[in-house]
């Protein structure tokens, strides 16, 4: 039988949902309140809560309580072992904010006290630390995307799992599953999934030479040259470079192996 990943980004459908039920005590009420309106001045206390706390003692006894209805993600990871039939193998990685972690560690504790899946790692991705989405795609690549890679080449199907709500971590994660060969799950709010294709994504042959020459120090030439900087993919800046998640990426899927020798 093929084994089966799922990686699941997880954002703050558990704390909300928590928060509207009230399972949420009056002593977290307000802080739980500012972080979901994204003050950030609540932050790294709830971060600090993720570790220990009443509050994540509450959140949970609520997933407990209301099983894969508890969320997103939940449901997610239900979906996904529902539609495969085996046990399913998962990972969650969480947005870069404290209430995001401290839903993903209450998930962590439940789904390891739980049938729904075998949780093999947990990890917060610090998907804005620098402020664009290169550097985003980049802390992907280096932690959901490496896993993706890693179970993709092991011959596992890979999935991952996006909670509802067009953001900026929905559409990197997208953009990563697609190059790396995972499909996106959506489960929609009547607990319906939706299973995006496997997209054959990649770079055409003379785009993708030009790429590790200049990774490997070397100067292409040609019209490709132009399309790759329109593209966002190659940087002039006193010379060219490639995008720092783009090498990445060339990286992690030996992209470059087959170029080799070939100059």
């Amino acid at each position: 039988m093929k084994c089966v990943y799922a990686a699941v980004v997880v954002g703050t459908s558990l704390i909300r949902n928590a928060y509207s039920d009230g399972f949420i005590s009056a002593e977290y009420r307000d802080m739980v309140s500012k972080a979901l309106s994204r003050d950030i001045s609540v932050d790294s206390v709830l971060a600090k809560l993720a570790l220990g706390s009443n509050l994540l003692n509450a959140l949970t006894d609520y997933i407990s309580i209301k099983g894969k209805s508890c969320c997103a993600e939940l449901a997610t990871l239900y979906s996904i072992k529902d539609l495969v039939n085996q046990q399913v193998r998962s990972e969650l990685f969480s947005t870069d904010s404290g209430v995001a972690e401290l839903a993903m560690k209450a998930l962590a504790s439940s789904i390891s006290k739980s049938n729904v899946a075998e949780l093999v790692g947990y990890a917060r991705i610090k998907l804005f630390g620098g402020g664009d989405l290169g550097s985003g795609l980049l802390h992907l690549l280096n932690t959901m995307g490496k896993s993706l890679i890693n179970e993709v080449s092991m011959g596992c199907d890979a999935y991952v799992g996006m909670s509802g709500g067009i953001k900026p971590e929905a559409v990197m994660a997208s953009m990563v599953a697609w190059l790396v060969g995972a499909k996106l799950v959506y489960v929609s709010e009547d607990g319906k999934p939706l299973i995006f294709p496997r997209l054959p994504l990649g770079f055409r042959g003379d785009a993708l030479e030009a790429l590790c020459m200049v990774k490997n120090g070397l100067n292409p030439s040609g019209d490709v040259v132009n399309e790759l900087v329109d593209a966002g993919l190659l940087v002039r800046d006193g010379g060219l470079r490639v995008v720092e998640w783009v090498g990445k990426l060339l990286e992690l899927n030996n992209m470059c192996i087959s170029q080799r020798g070939m100059h």
